[in-house]
């Protein structure tokens, strides 16, 4: 097929999420036109891509999402539904997908009596928001919540007011802010003092604040409720490791959601918090039943890598406690999380080190030592003031020979303590003695408050 020479920018939509392969083919795409002497680019749009876009302009967002907007226009109805402007055939061709397979998406809490007596479209635009968190984008939710609270004349809205401030403490904890999302849940708590979700999520802000007794009470009084807040027992169980609370955690676990994707966060917390005897293999055990949730593959590979240093296979070539390969996915979930955590500006620096420090470890223990080492370049140019950063690079560079740069990483660390020569001519030795002294599994410190991301609706309102 011929491209119009004056084409000079080629757009692919699709209801797919977002996806890294087909970014890289449609990059792939474009350089191959480019080869060819055409001056145009190649753009992907998942259909994360075009939430994003689609709340950002009204009159896309009603299109989008009729239900939303009935009381203010009409519903469109089967293959009419018509894009701004009606003349874009392609725009009109998405709309119409997005209309049929992904209209149901974004679905308000229609149970609850409190929202049926308010805006449809305000609530629409909420749950839209929440799901933003749900595809790890907290800061378009928080930003957009940050909106609705400036504009939407909340005073004649109690329910609305509290779902906003409920979500925007979940946004917070997502990127790092505990004393913020502390406050926000007390102040949702204070506008609904009965609500079982705002009660699980003030028992969070006491655990936060470290008044774990506290936070175990309301836990349970949030599960004894009529319609129980489920989330509050994965709080339970990280309150009662914080505490003085002795005994088997699986005793506080209320039978009706025993084996749940919560209690089993709350256990994995609890086991790794109190350093059970063979707490790596319990929790991969418990991971493992919940593959697909993303807070599981990070309990996996904080699991994994423990039982790595332990076993002496954090030596590249080492024999490992797990099979390669396990490890290796393992490596992945735990880069794409420091990663994610990167660009997102996690506030929380101990722990953002901590994600970085434990990633760089894992991926160089399987021998993956160019993406460490990228990752170890992102961290340093984050924190160029953290010298474990530069260290573990410098690891990872001696190892694979690369002396004269490792020595460069280094210029001006000369803390005996971690190995190191001040003229660095031995820095293959001294790069060693640092891996076993220096670069050590980091434990994520305050950023410890397992969450669900997939379940925001318990947390979020």
């Amino acid at each position: 097929m011929a491209i119009d020479k004056n084409l000079k920018e080629i757009i692919f939509a699709t209801t797919a999420p977002n996806d890294t392969k087909a970014t890289k083919a449609a990059l792939a795409v474009e350089k191959l036109l480019r080869g060819e002497g055409h001056e145009v680019t190649v753009t992907l749009f998942g259909w994360g891509n075009l939430e994003t876009l689609i709340r950002l302009h009204e009159p896309a967002y009603n299109a989008f999402f009729p239900q939303a907007v009935a009381s203010k226009l009409p519903p469109p109805s089967g293959m009419d539904v018509q894009p701004v402007g009606g003349q874009d055939t392609l725009a009109r061709m998405i709309a119409e997908q997005v209309h049929l397979l992904s209209i149901g998406r974004v679905v308000p809490d229609t149970s609850t009596s409190d929202q049926s007596s308010e805006d449809p479209a305000l609530h629409a635009k909420i749950d839209l928001l929440r799901d933003q968190m749900k595809q790890q984008e907290p800061l378009i939710a928080q930003k957009g919540l940050k909106a609705l609270r400036e504009t939407a004349q909340l005073d004649t809205k109690p329910w609305a007011r509290f779902r906003i401030e409920t979500n925007l403490g979940s946004a917070a904890l997502e990127l790092g802010n505990e004393t913020e999302g502390a406050a926000h849940f007390e102040a949702a708590y204070a506008m609904r003092p009965t609500d079982p979700t705002a009660i699980a999520n003030l028992a969070l802000a006491l655990t936060i604040q470290g008044k774990f007794d506290e936070g175990m009470e309301l836990s349970r009084k949030a599960l004894a409720a009529d319609k129980p807040a489920e989330s509050a027992v994965s709080t339970l169980l990280q309150a009662a490791a914080r505490s003085g609370w002795v005994g088997d955690p699986e005793t506080l676990i209320p039978e009706p959601f025993k084996g749940s994707v919560h209690a089993d966060l709350g256990l994995a917390e609890f086991l790794r918090r109190r350093e059970t005897p063979g707490w790596e293999r319990k929790s991969l055990a418990i991971a493992e039943k919940h593959a697909a949730v993303p807070e599981f593959k990070r309990i996996a590979g904080i699991a994994t890598l423990s039982l790595a240093i332990n076993s002496g296979a954090i030596v590249p070539g080492g024999k490992g406690p797990l099979p390669l390969e396990q490890m290796s996915v393992a490596a992945t979930d735990m880069k794409e999380w420091a990663e994610h955590c990167l660009n997102v500006g996690y506030a929380d620096r101990g722990d953002l080190f901590a994600y970085l420090n434990n990633a760089a470890l894992l991926l160089r223990i399987v021998g993956r030592q160019t993406e460490c080492e990228a990752l170890l370049r992102r961290g340093i140019s984050f924190a160029p003031e953290e010298a474990q950063f530069r260290r573990l690079l410098a690891v990872s560079l001696a190892a694979r020979g690369a002396g004269a740069e490792a020595r460069k990483v280094l210029e001006g660390d000369t803390d005996p303590a971690r190995g190191l020569e001040p003229d660095f001519d031995r820095i293959a030795v001294a790069a060693r003695a640092l891996l076993h002294d220096g670069c050590v599994f980091r434990m994520p410190g305050r950023g410890r408050w397992r969450r669900l991301g997939s379940d925001l609706p318990d947390h979020g309102a």
